[in-house]
C-alpha cells in the first residue's frame, strides 16, 4: 500500500524519482501530468462539469472529481481530455486496472502528444503497480518514441 502511494505522489509529482524502487529510467519531468489539460469543449454542461471537477481535483477530493468528469463524458463522450482526467483520478484512487483503461481510451481518441504521453505515464503506473514488468517496458518504450 506504501509503494502504490509513493509511486502514485511519484507519477503526479514534478519527478518520477518517487518511483525508483520499480528501476524507472529517469525521464523529463512530469509535470506534464499535472499541468492543465488545453482543449475545448462545445458544451456549456460539459464545461460545467469539467470547470468542478478540476476544482475538486485542485482540493484533493479526487472522488468527486472523478463524479464531475464521469457527469462531463455523459455530455461529450468519447472526449480524450476528459478521459485522460477519469484515468488520473482511477490512479490517485488506486484503481489502476481502471486507470490504465481510461488512459488507452483516450489514447484511441487522441493525436496530441502531450495527451499522449500523460497518458502513457499513468499507463506505466499502472502497470508498475500491478507487477506488469513487461508491460512497465512497453509503456516505457511508448513515453521514449513520443520523447523523440
Amino acid at each position: 500500500m506504501k509503494n502504490s502511494r509513493a509511486c502514485i505522489i511519484g507519477l503526479l509529482a514534478l519527478s518520477m524519482s518517487a518511483c525508483a524502487n520499480f528501476g524507472q529510467k529517469n525521464y523529463e519531468s512530469a509535470t506534464i501530468v499535472d499541468a492543465p489539460i488545453q482543449h475545448s469543449l462545445s458544451s456549456q454542461d460539459a464545461v460545467s462539469h469539467w470547470r468542478l471537477g478540476e476544482g475538486a481535483r485542485d482540493i484533493g477530493r479526487y472522488s468527486d472529481a472523478m463524479e464531475y468528469y464521469l457527469k462531463a463524458l455523459d455530455v461529450v463522450p468519447g472526449d480524450p481530455a476528459i478521459l485522460s482526467r477519469v484515468a488520473e483520478m482511477h490512479a490517485r484512487l488506486n484503481n489502476v486496472q481502471l486507470a490504465e483503461q481510461a488512459a488507452v481510451q483516450s489514447n484511441i481518441g487522441t493525436s496530441d502528444v502531450r495527451l499522449r504521453y500523460r497518458n502513457w505515464l499513468i499507463i506505466r503506473h499502472a502497470r508498475q503497480v500491478e507487477g506488469d514488468a513487461v508491460g512497465v517496458e512497453k509503456a516505457e518504450s511508448e513515453l521514449r518514441a513520443l520523447m523523440g
